[in-house]
This record gives C-alpha cells, structure tokens and sequence, in this order.
C-alpha cells in the first residue's frame, strides 16, 4: 500500500478552541463528502481497513475533522482550509510552525535515529521511540533520490523546519501545491549523504 514516495499527511491536530461555532448533526457527512474528491492531492490518506476499498478514503480523515475540528468550533469548509493550506505557511510567521514533534526508530546498522514521522505547530517539543539524542538523526531517502539528510540532536529543532520540509519534501512530491516557491535558505548547511 505504497501511496507515495514522498510523504503522507496525517492530519491536522488542535487542541484549543478556533471559535463558537456549534457542531452540526450533518458535519460528518458533509466533510466526507467535502474531502473524498482531494484526499490524494495532500497524501492524506487512510491506512484503516474499512477505507481500503475507497483507495484510503475517508473514515480515517472524518474521524480526525470531528476530534480535532468540530470539537474545536471548526467546520468543516474551515478544516479543510487547514489540511489544505498548509503551502500558504511561508507567507505567515514561522513561529506558528516550529518543529513540536519527532517519530524515530533505532537503526543498529546506521548507528542513527532514522525519523518517520514529524509535527509542526506550536507546543512543547517531543521525541517518541528512540532518545539516542547524542547520535545522529537521518531521514530516510524520499522520492527516488539515494542520500539521506543527517542531523545531530543538537541541530534538530532548528535546522528540521517546516520550510525545509516543505521545499525538500512536500515540493517535490507534490509540485503543484508549491507553484512560485523559492529554495530555501539557510538550511542547506543540513549534511546529506549516500547512505
């Protein structure tokens, strides 16, 4: 079930109120029906069985909106603006998409973290899996390319950001989301090797 070479979205998590808005007895209904058509075009898909028929669509997704999005006065045109806007990020304050979350597995042979999942928000910072954070961080080859890009601990929060991700990761992967987006600065100084 490769869905991309690239990333997939897993959704986007809230836990403050965005407004009053009232929940809606059709939400579910209506948001299922608002992102089946789009889902692929973020990578936003479900790994859940009962969605496996619709191609990863959309119990996974309409689940995350009712938790994370009319539980917080979003409807569902609004968290749809969310999941989909993402790529408007480098026009806002980065301070709103600091890296808060890190997923990583110890990998003997590489002697590294190798990272599998991250989170950009606001927040306290979270490593989940392994704590090695004296050894190198990689993350894996993306796409078609061969090399991996290598952090240490200490450079993880501030050179693994989210316009980073997004032009080296997103971009890529999904070109058109990015149309006009220009190279990012700064953080080529992250090492890259052929692993």
């Amino acid at each position: 079930m490769i869905f991309s070479n690239w990333f997939c979205l897993m959704g986007y998590w809230l836990n403050y109120k965005q407004s009053d808005r009232e929940p809606r007895a059709n939400d579910s209904e209506v948001f299922h029906h608002l992102i089946e058509p789009y889902f692929r075009h973020a990578n936003w898909f479900s790994f859940k069985s009962q969605d496996k028929d619709k191609g990863g669509c959309c119990s996974y997704q309409t689940n995350l909106y009712m938790d994370y999005g009319q539980k917080f006065g979003l409807s569902p045109i609004g968290y749809y603006e969310k999941i989909f806007n993402f790529t408007g990020f480098n026009k806002k304050d980065d301070s709103e998409y600091r890296l808060v979350f890190v997923k990583t597995r110890w990998s003997d042979k590489m002697c590294s973290n190798v990272i599998s999942q991250v989170g950009f928000g606001q927040g306290n910072f979270k490593i989940v899996g392994s704590k090695r954070t004296t050894k190198p961080f990689v993350i894996p080859p993306i796409g078609s390319a061969t090399r991996v890009f290598v952090l240490s601990g200490a450079e993880l929060k501030s050179n693994l950001n989210f316009l980073w991700f997004l032009y080296y990761v997103v971009c890529p992967g999904k070109p058109d989301m990015c149309r006009g987006m220009k190279p990012v600065v700064g953080t080529s100084e992250m090492a890259s090797s052929g692993f």
